[in-house]
């Protein structure tokens, strides 16, 4: 009997193996390209909460907005122009106990900025995201917040 004999029916196993591994592997970077840009849309919108509560908290107000809170809500607007949202992005503003306000605090007092938006997710990484109780409609909600104390003004 021929030793090599044996190994000689097995010609497909290393494709399929490849196979295999080659569809685990690129649902992987896949799912981990999603997984980068809900990091930056994210980190984005945090930047863009972080740059207009610093513009707020001086009382200064954009010329064409007619408040303060509406220059706040512009510029984190302007600054999350990059986003692949799906919706508005809505702009609330809390009270140093938590409760929400109309507008961005008086002087010397504590604010907490929120922005919140949905953004397009793709469907592996929505299956993921399910198991997690985070996924729903193929949109995923990104909030960014931030507490600030208005300067005097």
């Amino acid at each position: 009997m021929k030793p090599f004999k044996r190994l000689s029916n097995r010609k497909g196993q290393a494709m399929v193996e490849f196979a295999m591994t080659t569809l685990f592997l690129l649902g992987f970077v896949l799912v981990l390209a999603s997984a980068w840009r809900i990091c930056m849309n994210w980190t984005s919108l945090q930047f863009a909460v972080n740059e207009a509560s610093r513009f707020g908290i001086l009382g200064k107000t954009d010329p064409n907005q007619p408040t303060r809170e509406a220059s706040i809500r512009q510029r984190i607007e302007d600054a999350a122009t990059n986003l692949g949202v799906n919706t508005p992005i809505t702009v609330t503003f809390y009270n140093i106990d938590g409760t929400p306000t109309a507008i961005a605090g008086n002087p010397a007092n504590f604010v907490r900025v929120q922005a919140a938006t949905e953004i397009m997710v793709d469907p592996l990484t929505g299956i993921l995201l399910d198991m997690f109780g985070d996924y729903s409609n193929s949109n995923l909600r990104i909030v960014a917040d931030t507490l600030v104390r208005n300067e005097p003004f």
